[in-house]
């Protein structure tokens, strides 16, 4: 979504390309670690489809989609590397209270009522009240520093989720062997389902927190170029996108 506008812009700090990088960097490893899991999914599809026309095929699918379930852990794990290192970088910055304030007081300022009520009313995000709460009250309290620590924690649990979803797979190929790999999914003989929509609401939550951490802080601070958006801004654009693309 743009680390360089995700940055501290606002007229008192000026960002450097490092900063920036690194919220480009994690914004990066986020979606790829994502993209692991719907992979992983595909295949898992994949090995629902074949099992009843060509079990050699079906059967070889198991360890392909457990790769990917792992890659997907080895990315929450790189994502949360660069997460550390915003922590590390923004904690220096607040050790002086002038710098802190540079970095806070944006956030404290902005109307988040008026936000949530231009950007839900015109469907520019889904506003969903808990996770909006929750990263309304991280960056209020500490600017994005706040948000890097909310991210973290919903990455420890879809880390944790994924992990059991490996392991509830493990006897996926003696079950396709059988023919019953999906009557097992859908009766709860293996618990994939129930693990499966827990992670795709965590992403969800981590996917929308992080586009609500983009709007606000476009929106808190001046770009580096000078122009200062409004959260009408957004919705203006989005409609003339939607015009162009449908009408």
């Amino acid at each position: 979504m743009g680390g360089i506008n995700c940055d501290a812009s606002n007229g008192r700090i000026r960002p450097t390309n490092g900063f920036a990088d690194l919220i480009a960097k994690y914004t990066s490893k986020l979606f790829a670690s994502q993209r692991e899991f719907n992979l992983a999914n595909e295949l898992i599809e994949l090995s629902v489809i074949m099992e009843t026309k060509d079990k050699k095929v079906a059967k070889e699918q198991p360890n392909l989609f457990r790769n990917h379930l792992r890659k997907s852990i080895e990315e929450i794990e790189n994502t949360k590397e660069v997460l550390q290192e915003l922590i590390e970088v923004t904690s220096e910055f607040y050790s002086d209270p002038i710098l802190k304030a540079g970095w806070v007081e944006p956030f404290q300022e902005l109307d988040y009522n008026e936000c949530k009520q231009i950007w839900s009313k015109n469907n520019l995000i889904p506003i969903e009240d808990s996770i909006w709460n929750e990263v309304v009250e991280h960056m209020y309290s500490e600017g994005q520093l706040g948000f890097w620590k909310l991210q973290i924690n919903y990455l420890d649990k879809i880390k944790k989720l994924l992990q059991q979803l490996i392991d509830s797979y493990r006897d996926a190929e003696i079950l396709i062997d059988k023919g019953t790999f999906q009557y097992a999914m859908r009766d709860l003989e293996i618990n994939s389902t129930p693990y499966t929509v827990s992670l795709v609401n965590l992403w969800s939550k981590s996917i929308i927190a992080h586009s609500y951490m983009c709007l606000l802080s476009y929106t808190a601070y001046p770009s580096v170029t000078g122009v200062k958006l409004e959260p009408s801004d957004f919705v203006v654009m989005m409609y003339k996108i939607l015009c162009k693309a449908f009408y």
